[in-house]
């Protein structure tokens, strides 16, 4: 988000070289689709296109800034260049990441410390993006906690593209000398096909990392300086330049009203803003009908000059004024979440701050302090911002670490049985065993995560593979052999199908793959539209390693399709229903028994982040069997209607009455926002045990 070309773009002299103040208000209407889009997402769903506009402004000037550098001076001096971008976008962006350190350890879960430290000390090194794609972090992520510095990860990008982009334009300027736009011209427009390319696959498999990773988003810049490489050869008319200037400008609009989240985004679609902002860079000022007059117009020129510290600072202030106002108690947290409020805080403050901290560091007397001493004393500066911030995470993160490991110790106590924490027994309509009054919970809310099934560090979770890869557990040759089929609700029972296993001398085979329904039902991405091949591929092996296993029971469940579909289109409840009847189909026919698990309530929000900030009151947290369960189509239990299945409806041990709570005996239920804790499957064991022993029977007695 790069503004020195007012500075340091393009000599007076040269009319096609002068400031261009339509890109200056380009940049202002960039940033309000942004800031508009977080404040009020469900009115502008595309808002967050003008971050890639940003990338074609960004991609444009800086190629424009380092050619014409080269044409002046006949090279490019590349540690002034790196100087500047330092001067230009560290003070800012680092006062910002000092301001929200405190603010997480103050608003924040403890829960949440650790991940959003890292991601601090991402922002600080401008790799966030890679982080946040490493810890799968979506914008549409069903109940995911956004993070404070989710936004920096565009920055991370320009910071990549700033430190690689130059040395490419320098080697080329080097070699060709004669020809030098041309052959940079070239090499921009190779990175743009070939990353383009990258982009619409890998947003086509479907995977969240590739809205963040700077493979899928250097084509925009790039695309940027193919055009500065061939603006100077650029001619036309005025009535052409205000045909280019409205459609692109019409573009971005349309795309920032009508594109969603459910798209596949970035993707080729991301075709439609990105060459809007090309048309209207590549039109100038145009006719007297252009809309560069607008965009020239001295509030848009405003907004433009500071609109970096309006980005950096609008989506903290989004976050942390509703948590204020709930933390202080003012009852103005729901009016601060959908009012206008942090949108003039932004403005504000994005203003003071561009005053305050951007322009010393640009125009005053640290800035002529700086290139007097222009060598070494950018980087020293940025050591200056950056280490503090780096040092004081590592630190949270280092003592968030032993508060985890001590919650760790107690959390591996939770393998053994404990009287004081029945769990769900405590619910057990026959015996309740209520546990210990005011014994600590368990697993501790820090490590709730972490109370997860083996078959993660295992590698059995198929993920995005095509072939099922079967883990063993219990008692290999036991006296019976149990599947375990399906996706991430199927083999969060397998904690307490290791403690039947263990008891029973049982042998048991986990067949699993995420985000991918146990029926012949198709799973398609929402954002493509296409069907998950590998979801299906991996049924049918799934189906055929079961057969040839010949298990004495399958033991199933799956996910209520009203809360795939936030994500993955499944049909509807009827088809999911066949679906269902056709793939056991194929198992019963051979004998095989299948039990199936009705699919436990998911309250949809993150359980242990709200427990860790009530700790005294759990209460708070619970949620309604209407909300997390009630409202949702199960086709599973009319599917179960079938021979040789039957169905273990374990909702009792969920939910009393209207009310289902997040802690149950002592034991915390949920480990996410629909996952449950290893320790609270353990206590369904014995619950589990009954109805298999009961389906053994039935198979006996037949």
């Amino acid at each position: 988000m790069d503004q020195d070309f007012k500075e340091n773009s393009m000599t007076k002299t040269d009319a096609d070289k002068e400031f261009r103040p339509e890109l200056q208000g380009l940049r202002g209407v960039a940033v309000l689709l942004v800031l508009f889009y977080h404040m009020w997402p469900s009115a502008l769903s595309g808002g967050l296109v003008g971050v890639d506009v940003f990338f074609v402004l960004s991609g444009f000037l800086i190629s424009g800034l380092l050619l014409d550098e080269s044409d002046r001076r006949g090279a490019i001096d590349l540690p002034a260049f790196w100087g500047r971008r330092i001067r230009r976008l560290v003070p800012a962006a680092a006062v910002v990441l000092m301001i929200i350190l405190p603010l997480v350890v103050k608003f924040l879960p403890p829960t949440r410390w650790i991940a959003t430290g890292w991601q601090i000390i991402g922002a600080a090194l401008y790799v966030v993006n890679w982080t946040l794609a490493a810890q799968s972090v979506s914008y549409a992520e069903r109940g995911a906690d956004p993070s404070p510095v989710q936004h920096y990860w565009s920055l991370s990008i320009e910071g990549q593209f700033y430190l690689v982009w130059p040395v490419l334009a320098f080697l080329i300027t080097r070699i060709f000398e004669k020809r030098r736009r041309f052959v940079f011209g070239l090499a921009a427009l190779m990175v743009f096909l070939g990353s383009l390319l990258h982009c619409i696959l890998f947003t086509y498999s479907g995977s969240a990392a590739a809205y963040f990773v700077t493979t899928t988003r250097v084509w925009e810049l790039a695309l940027g300086g193919v055009l500065a490489a061939i603006m100077p050869s650029v001619r036309l008319s005025n009535r052409l330049r205000t045909a280019f200037s409205w459609t692109g400008l019409l573009a971005i609009l349309v795309s920032g009203v009508a594109f969603t989240l459910h798209m596949a985004f970035p993707g080729w679609i991301a075709l439609v803003p990105t060459l809007g902002a090309f048309a209207v860079i590549a039109a100038g000022q145009g006719g007297r009908y252009s809309p560069a007059r607008f965009l020239a117009w001295k509030p848009a020129q405003y907004l433009g000059d500071i609109s970096y510290s309006v980005y950096l600072w609008h989506w903290p202030l989004i976050l942390f004024l509703p948590l204020w106002a709930e933390h202080a108690g003012s009852g103005l947290a729901t009016a601060l979440k959908g009012g206008v409020v942090p949108v003039l805080l932004s403005l504000l403050i994005g203003a003071l701050s561009k005053h305050v901290v951007e322009d010393p560091f640009r125009r005053g007397a640290v800035a002529r302090f700086l290139r007097l001493h222009k060598r070494p004393v950018p980087y020293i500066l940025a050591a200056l911002f950056i280490v503090p911030v780096v040092f004081f995470s590592c630190h949270r993160i280092a003592v968030q670490n032993e508060t985890e490991r001590a919650a760790k110790q107690e959390l591996d106590a939770l393998l053994v049985e404990d009287p004081d924490y029945p769990g769900a027994a405590a619910l057990d309509p026959a015996h309740r065993r209520p546990g210990r009054p005011g014994a600590a919970l368990r697993p501790d809310p820090l490590v709730a995560r972490k109370d997860a099934p083996s078959v993660y560090e295992d590698g059995c979770d198929a993920r995005q593979t095509m072939t099922a890869s079967p883990c063993e557990y219990g008692e290999p040759g036991g006296k019976r052999t149990i599947v375990l089929l399906g996706d991430s609700h199927a083999v969060q029972y397998l904690p307490a199908m290791e403690r039947l296993a263990d008891r029973n001398h049982w042998r048991i085979v986990v067949l699993q793959k995420s985000a991918c329904l146990p029926c012949d039902a198709p799973t398609s991405v929402r954002a493509t539209g296409l069907v998950k091949p590998d979801c299906e591929s991996w049924k049918a092996d799934a189906t055929r390693l079961i057969i040839e296993l010949k298990p004495d029971l399958v033991v199933t469940t799956g996910g209520m399709p009203n809360i795939y579909n936030e994500v993955y289109m499944v049909p509807g409840t009827q088809e999911i229903v066949a679906g269902y009847r056709s793939f056991w189909g194929r198992i019963t026919a051979k004998g095989i028994r299948v039990l199936v698990i009705r699919d436990n309530p998911r309250p949809i929000y993150d359980v242990p982040s709200c427990v860790a900030m009530n700790r005294d009151t759990t209460g708070r947290c619970d949620h309604t069997r209407e909300w997390a369960l009630d409202r949702h189509d199960d086709p599973l239990i009319e599917a179960s209607r079938m021979p040789l299945v039957e169905l273990l409806d374990l909702t009792e041990f969920f939910c009393e009455g209207g009310n289902c709570p997040v802690v149950i005996g002592n034991v915390l239920v949920y480990r996410d926002g629909d996952h449950i804790t290893g320790s609270y499957a353990r206590t369904l064991a014995p619950y589990i045990g009954k109805r298999m022993e009961e389906v053994f029977q039935i198979k006996q007695e037949r």
